[in-house]
C-alpha cells in the first residue's frame, strides 16, 4: 500500500470523501505528515524495523570508548553488540552504568584494554544524542570494528508511490494510528465531536496486533492457527 493509497484509506476510514476534491480539513500535505508520523509511532511502539550498523571502535578516553548510535535508532538489541578484538568479533555484555561504577569505581581509573561490557546513555550533542559506551575503553582504534543491531525509525514517505518496507499485511495497521492523529487534530481545531477516544482504542489495538505479528515473524519456528472472531472493523 503506497502513500497515496494510505491517505485515501485513512480518509475513507475516518468517514470523509476520498474520491472527490481534496478534503478541506485534511489537505494532502497534512495527511502526508500524519501518515508518516503514524508510521513512525507504529515502528517505535512495535519495534517493526531492525538494522545492523557497522562503525569504528574508538580508542578509550577516561576509561571508556563512546560510540555514537545512528540518529534513527530507537533502541539497541542487547544481544547484538560486538567489538572486533585482535581480528576476532566478541559479543559485549550489557551492564547498567551504575553496576559498573559499583564494581570498578570511576571510569577514569579504569585502564584501556579489551572491551567487555557496554551501557547506553544520552548526551546533549545532536549527532551523538544516543551513545553506546564500552568498558573498558579499547586500547586501539579499529576501523569498522564495532557492530550493533538496533530497532530504527523508518524514512519518511514522500512520493505518492512510496511504500512502507514492512510486510504488506502490516500496512493496514498504519491507518488506525493515522485516524487517531486526524481526530486529535480535528479536536485541536475545535471539533467537539471528533472521535478521539474511538480512534485511540483502534490505534492501540493496531499497535498490539503489529507487535504480535512482528514477534511471530522474528520467531518463525512458532506456528499457530487462529480462529479469531471478526470485529467488523
Amino acid at each position: 500500500m503506497d502513500l497515496g493509497t494510505l491517505r485515501e484509506n485513512a480518509l475513507l476510514e475516518y468517514g470523509r470523501d476520498w474520491m472527490g476534491e481534496e478534503d478541506p480539513g485534511f489537505h494532502i500535505p497534512t495527511l502526508t505528515r500524519l501518515v508518516n508520523r503514524a508510521h513512525r509511532v507504529l515502528a517505535e511502539k512495535a519495534f517493526v524495523y531492525q538494522k545492523t550498523f557497522t562503525t569504528n571502535l574508538t580508542t578509550g578516553s577516561s576509561g571508556v570508548s563512546a560510540i555514537a548510535a545512528d540518529t534513527t535508532v530507537i533502541d539497541v538489541d542487547r544481544h547484538q553488540v560486538r567489538a572486533q578484538i585482535s581480528s576476532t568479533w566478541r559479543r559485549l555484555t550489557y551492564r547498567a552504568e551504575s553496576e559498573l561504577l559499583d564494581s570498578y569505581g570511576p571510569f577514569e581509573e579504569v585502564s584501556n584494554g579489551s572491551p567487555l561490557w557496554y551501557f547506553t546513555r544520552t548526551s546533549t550533542t545532536a549527532s551523538q544524542h544516543y551513545e553506546i559506551v564500552v568498558v573498558p575503553g579499547s586500547d586501539t582504534a579499529v576501523t569498522n570494528g564495532f557492530k550493533y543491531q538496533a530497532w530504527v525509525q523508518p524514512s519518511d514517505l514522500s512520493a505518492d508511490t512510496d511504500t512502507p518496507v514492512m510486510q504488506t499485511g502490516l500496512h493496514d495497521h498504519i491507518i488506525p494510528v493515522t485516524c487517531h492523529l486526524m481526530a486529535r487534530l480535528a479536536a485541536s481545531r475545535g471539533d467537539a465531536a471528533a472521535p478521539v477516544v474511538y480512534w485511540e482504542e483502534q490505534a492501540r489495538q493496531a499497535m498490539l496486533e503489529t507487535k504480535r505479528i512482528v514477534n511471530r515473524l522474528r520467531q518463525g519456528n512458532t506456528r499457530r492457527v487462529h480462529s479469531d472472531s471478526y470485529g467488523g472493523r
